[in-house]
């Protein structure tokens, strides 16, 4: 299998079951009981990249009714109010105000609060709120845990890269991967419906 990034042979370092969520290593229990099999997560021996190729020919449709449901919050808990609290918080701090384009903002939790403190600031999320993808660009845009929930990467950031003024920058967060993946590693969870 060819890796979607470089080109380089992609292995299978490990199958993990579909259903256990990062929430399960952080509650340390079983938050969907309901097995649904295995999912293989490959890496990429040329650059590191792994990934769920199954999930590279997932229609947006079944992203939606799979993962990104009305229970995605129970596998992912700061999603709904602590990470956007947290995030605002930290941009107000860091940033003056501005146009910003919160790029999968979830609900929209972010925006809300940083238009509070002046921003004219707006949510992006093809799985919540509005889907249609923004026609217009921002001085700042932020995709906050995003980069490890697509399936093409180089089109999330040229998505990103089209929102973003000319002069203007562009803030995302993921974590980082181990060098090299053996066993199992929280961050490669694959909660389904």
């Amino acid at each position: 299998m060819a890796c979607q990034i470089c080109g380089g042979e992609a292995r299978t370092v490990f199958l993990k079951e579909r259903n256990v969520s990062c929430g399960d290593y952080f509650e340390g229990r079983r938050l969907y009981e309901k097995d649904l099999g295995e999912v293989a997560l490959v890496e990429c021996t040329r650059c590191g990249f792994g990934y769920f190729p199954e999930l590279q020919t997932w229609p947006e449709e079944k992203f939606r009714s799979e993962i990104y449901n009305d229970d995605y919050h129970l596998c992912d808990p700061p999603f709904l109010d602590e990470r956007p609290r947290k995030l605002a918080a930290w941009l107000s701090k860091n940033l003056q105000p501005c146009d910003l384009i919160d790029f999968g903002g979830g609900q929209g939790k972010m925006s809300d609060l940083l238009r509070g403190n002046g921003f004219r600031a707006r949510s992006y999320d093809p799985f919540y709120g509005d889907p249609e993808f923004p026609s217009s660009d921002a001085d700042v845009v932020t995709a906050f845990e995003v980069v490890e929930h697509v399936p093409d990467q180089s089109e999330l950031f040229g998505a990103l890269k089209s929102l973003c003024r000319p002069g203007g920058i562009l803030i995302f967060s993921t974590s980082l991967k181990p060098r090299s993946i053996s066993g199992d590693w929280w961050y490669t969870s694959a909660k389904f419906k």
